[in-house]
């Protein structure tokens, strides 16, 4: 099927619109866990929460579990913080498993159309750019990426 150029362009400026605002989304997310982890006690209240933090992981990762980084992060931060009875957290980790899973399955069913958008934006850009600022986009593409890849890594590694 032949997609008209505007309608491309359109699609295009949709997807670009959206890494935007995933980006700005990221960015708020971070700097609100930053903002409520400077207000939320001392530095010693913190730094052994995050040592508790890193136990619980440590011993996720030894049983085979995920992490709770590999959780969703919103979630597990936030009901952490309450106390909850043994009953109640069986209950909400199967809530929040349950809405992963189909997280997951939405994401990987519209990766592809959602990678095809992005490097028709891409291709779509570079074709208004002179030869010499399509190299630089390609290299600051390729350095992104990089940084996105390095990153994800080393969240891995926490």
């Amino acid at each position: 099927m032949v997609i008209k150029k505007s309608m491309r362009a359109r699609l295009g400026a949709g997807a670009v619109l959206l890494l935007i605002f995933a980006a700005g989304f990221a960015v708020g997310l971070a700097a609100d866990r930053r903002l409520v982890g400077a207000r939320s006690g001392s530095a010693g209240e913190r730094s052994s929460e995050r040592a508790a933090t890193q136990d619980a992981e440590r011993r996720d990762r030894e049983r085979g579990d995920r992490t709770r980084r590999d959780r969703d992060r919103t979630d597990s931060y936030i009901i952490d913080r309450i106390e909850l009875t043994t009953d109640q957290k069986t209950r909400i980790d199967s809530i929040v498993e349950h809405y992963r899973e189909r997280m997951g399955e939405l994401n990987r069913s519209t990766r592809p159309q959602f990678r095809a958008i992005v490097d028709s934006t891409v291709s779509d850009i570079k074709r208004v750019l002179t030869a010499e600022q399509a190299a630089q986009y390609d290299s600051l593409l390729a350095a992104r990426r990089r940084s996105d890849r390095s990153d994800s890594e080393q969240d891995r590694e926490r």
